[in-house]
């Protein structure tokens, strides 16, 4: 488990909200979304790579 700030926690909920409108507004069919997406490459880190920076929760 790690720790993270409230307010960062509040603000990476508020983004995933945002991309849940988003593509449930149709984002997804706008024409440079699998462009903008492939630009992404989230999943080729790992949780460990991602998580670097915080602490372990004990």
């Amino acid at each position: 488990m790690k720790l993270i700030r409230k307010d960062e926690l509040a603000e990476l909920l508020r983004d995933r909200w945002k991309l849940r409108c988003l593509e449930m507004a149709g984002v997804d069919n706008w024409t440079w979304y699998d462009q903008a997406m492939s630009d992404y490459e989230a999943d080729e880190y790992t949780n460990d790579e991602l998580t670097k920076d915080y602490n372990e929760a004990n």
